[in-house]
């Protein structure tokens, strides 16, 4: 991440870095980068490891256990969410609410990442990025 702003605009490489990440109305993911630090990443179902090899990438980051998939009755189970909870945590989104974002019924992974963007005060840059 810092190779990719720093080629952009030198001066913005130390700081705070987001990078949201989502696919295909399934799940979305956040990795996070305070200053020199290690990323934390937040993903909100790590079930889609084995359809997005990228989200092999950043389980690398949060090490869970890969779920195997899911099998049954054709209904979409609860999503799984795995990493660090609280990466949004001083930006306007306590653990608790990324995570029940991530379980209620009709919020599409957009539509999450759209509240997280207007909590941390990014919703006008997301909006331009997906325009």
């Amino acid at each position: 991440m810092r190779d990719v702003v720093g080629a952009w605009d030198p001066a913005a490489i130390e700081g705070t870095m987001l990078l949201v990440l989502e696919a295909d109305d399934e799940w979305f993911g956040i990795v996070r980068v305070d200053d020199h630090a290690d990323p934390r990443v937040f993903l909100s179902d790590r079930r889609v490891v084995h359809g997005y090899p990228v989200v092999g990438l950043l389980l690398e980051t949060a090490n869970p256990d890969v779920a195997e998939d899911a099998e049954g009755t054709g209904q979409t189970p609860y999503p799984e969410p795995v990493g660090d909870s609280e990466v949004l945590a001083d930006l306007g989104t306590p653990g608790t609410d990324l995570l029940a974002l991530t379980h209620r019924e009709g919020v599409l992974p957009a539509d999450a990442l759209a509240a997280l963007a207007e909590r941390a005060g990014f919703a006008d840059s997301l909006d331009a990025l997906r325009g």
